[in-house]
């Protein structure tokens, strides 16, 4: 007979993920990055554009941009939306995997997305946030 008590899956203590005690800094500190560069661009949005999303076109020195562009948010929807799935998926991947695990992978998902974006897309020679820019600046 299996001495297993009831209601207690074998399974879940075999196979699972450990959750480390802690609290989810890296996943915090990514929404407070993406919250400020969100109060600069809206207070400056050309010195943000500038200083972030622009130098991607003068890669290798300006290799910053390949991170820096996956904090930046158009709108206040598009800001909320991503901060609230992004607080209740960072922390659990961040307190499954380890901090450091979870910021090399965040870096890792930045650059691919600014890489595919720039490279990967030879039909749209700008990129979503230039366009965003210019359109922006037209509306004023």
């Amino acid at each position: 007979m299996n001495e297993t008590p009831v209601g207690e899956n074998v399974s879940a203590s075999a196979g699972s993920a450990v959750v480390r005690p802690g609290r989810p800094i890296v996943t915090y500190a990514v929404m407070g990055l993406c919250l400020l560069i969100f109060a600069w661009a809206s207070a400056d949005r050309e010195g943000m554009f500038l200083h972030l999303v622009e130098p991607i076109r003068d890669l290798p020195s300006g290799w910053w941009a390949l991170f820096s562009t996956a904090l930046v948010h158009i709108e206040v929807s598009h800001l909320v939306f991503n901060l609230v799935a992004f607080l209740a998926l960072g922390q659990i991947v961040e307190l499954t995997a380890g901090k450091i695990r979870f910021a090399i992978l965040l870096l890792l998902l930045a650059w691919m997305a600014s890489f595919s974006q720039r490279y990967l897309n030879p039909g749209r020679p700008r990129s979503v946030y230039q366009e965003w820019f210019t359109e922006s600046l037209d509306l004023c």
